[in-house]
């Protein structure tokens, strides 16, 4: 194999793996909070609006107050 050949499949093995484990962990994360407000509100089939308002509510919560 000539070394081009070798550098340019390196090179998209460096780009691309990150790629896709950054997008499997996104599904297993939306997977995981759809699943979480399902068990804790009784939401059948949760939507990405739902998602957002529950990190939306989740951040209220946890903020403080600046003295």
């Amino acid at each position: 194999m000539k070394l081009k050949t070798r550098i340019i499949i390196s090179f998209f093995i460096i780009v691309l793996e990150p790629l896709l484990f950054t997008g499997i962990a996104f599904l297993a994360f939306t997977q995981y909070q759809f699943s979480a407000i399902e068990r804790q509100y009784g939401i059948e089939n949760p939507t990405y609006e739902i998602a957002m308002a529950y990190l939306n509510l989740f951040e209220k919560d946890t903020k403080t107050e600046k003295i």
